[in-house]
């Protein structure tokens, strides 16, 4: 196509490999490493403002209620919805996401940011309903050995460097920032430190790309303040009712893509990655201020062979699993304030405390048949997942010692130990038309799933004795015109 040669733009999060933007069939939207140096975001919500359909409901530090072509997400399971990753790995397992997950992935040193817009594309699964946002660190080549220093008002400090090495049979690039923000309220900030390790090498017959991730958050949380107009008060709204408040987080991500391609221009890709990650804070928006510990240990491999079939038609197919141990643990000391309804059914002591052995297993394939000016695609992808639940305390709305609430029992339920699984299939269907050199037209009929998360499952409250629910699905309907010119692009 003429307008694929005039001006080339590649996508790499569509098919996990880089391909044409032209040959894509539903919406992708970038944000190229220029935009993110002349931006130079303190959250990643200033960058991704920036994209259609993208609204990022900024909270205090690094906190933030996400929306993706979809309503402004929050509550248990919420951020299950949109699916996460940085270098094509997903950041959180499938079932374990956290609200505000992308404060791991390391922006501050990102060559690109990649928004799928719905869910249009086969290769991913649990939790790609309404859209992937993938941050991708640069490869070692594009890296230029240098150290920034970047100042802001309300003490925020930061500083990054990047550095590249060549080494045998590869290269390795390394990139590091440490923040520090002391916010502009009382009892408010932010340290984090991020290291990002990236070797590319070819051996032998295979090339491969080795990465390694780990983010670190000491914050100092300040919550909402209340009352009519409440903003305008200069003096009240540098106040934090929430003194007590507070996250610590840590992550580290693993992983090495080995790819071989063979003599028929076969190519094979294997992604075995290592996950680790915990966090502890203090949940000053419900009652009794408890506190919660999480963590999570995952190993998974993502995989995919690509065939041509013929000079316009290419195969492509694989397996994805992950396994993962998780653990949940809330906990509060002292009695509820309140009234004395609070105080009865929000009892001191432990209130959940479990663990969720999570498995995985997804085949998928996709078969795209280019013809003249345009291209049809086709993909399906099945997904199985299991939950093996164990629950270290008695079962039911009791207190942590087996005592009963007043006012028909506590606010916190857990349900006795078990086995839950779900299956879901997720078909899509796309095309794309090359109208002239400067438009393209496209159309997409796509379904998106998410199986439950652990915490909708077995973090129950009241009457709930077994939380009866299915994987949610959505099907979704678009279609698209792209114009391109040699000084503007439009997604």
């Amino acid at each position: 196509m003429s307008s694929e040669q005039d001006i080339e733009r590649i996508v790499t999060t569509a098919n996990r490999t880089d391909v044409s933007l032209y040959t894509v069939p539903f919406s992708v939207s970038t944000i190229d490493s220029a935009a993110l140096n002349r931006i130079a975001p303190t959250h990643i919500e200033e960058v991704l403002r920036t994209i259609a359909g993208v609204s990022f409901h900024r909270g205090n530090g690094q906190e933030y209620l996400p929306a993706l072509r979809s309503p402004v997400f929050s509550g248990a399971g919420a951020c299950g919805s949109i699916l996460t990753l940085e270098n094509g790995i997903p950041l959180r397992a499938p079932g374990f996401c956290n609200i505000n997950e992308l404060f791991e992935a390391h922006t501050e040193v990102a060559s690109t940011i990649e928004i799928l817009k719905g869910p249009g594309s086969a290769h991913y699964g649990s939790n790609y309903v309404h859209g992937v946002i993938n941050v991708i660190t640069p490869a070692p080549h594009a890296v230029s050995n240098s150290i920034a220093l970047d100042t802001g008002s309300f003490g925020f400090k930061r500083a990054r460097w990047q550095h590249s090495s060549t080494l045998p049979k590869g290269a390795l690039g390394i990139g590091a920032s440490i923040t520090k923000d002391s916010g502009y309220r009382d009892n408010e900030s932010v340290d984090m430190e991020k290291l990002s390790l990236r070797y590319d090498a070819q051996f032998s017959s295979w090339e491969t790309q080795t990465g390694l991730g780990y983010t670190r958050l000491d914050q100092q949380t300040a919550g909402f303040i209340e009352g009519f107009e409440a903003y305008r008060d200069e003096e009240l709204s540098q106040t934090n009712a929430n003194p007590e408040a507070f996250r610590n987080a840590r992550a580290l991500r693993v992983y090495s893509r080995l790819t071989r391609t063979f003599k028929k221009q076969d190519q094979l890709i294997i992604t075995p990655y290592l996950r680790n990650q915990a966090m502890n804070f203090r949940l000053h928006f419900l009652p009794g201020i408890p506190f919660e510990f999480n963590e999570q240990d995952s190993v998974g491999v993502l995989s995919q062979y690509i065939r041509d079939l013929s000079d316009n038609i290419t195969l492509r197919f694989g397996f994805d699993t992950d396994y993962t141990q998780g653990a949940l643990r809330q906990e509060q000391f002292g009695v509820t304030e309140g009234s004395d309804f609070l105080q009865e059914t929000v009892p001191e002591g432990l209130h959940y405390d479990y663990s969720v052995d999570a498995l995985v297993a997804a085949p998928y394939a996709q078969i795209q048949w280019a013809f003249g000016k345009g291209a049809v695609q086709f993909g399906i992808r099945s997904e199985y997942t299991h939950y093996d639940y164990t629950n270290f305390l008695l079962p039911g709305r009791t207190r942590d010692d087996g005592t009963e609430c007043g006012f028909d029992g506590c606010r916190y339920s857990r349900p006795p130990s078990g086995e839950n699984s779900f299956t879901t299939t997720s078909p899509k269907l796309g095309a794309n038309y090359q109208l002239s050199n400067t438009i393209q037209t496209f159309a997409t009929l796509a379904f998106g799933h998410r199986a439950p998360q652990a915490t909708e499952l077995y973090r129950l409250q009241r009457e709930q004795q077994v939380a009866d629910l299915d994987s949610e699905r959505i099907k979704s309907a678009e279609i698209g015109l792209r114009y391109t010119s040699k000084t503007i692009f439009a997604l």
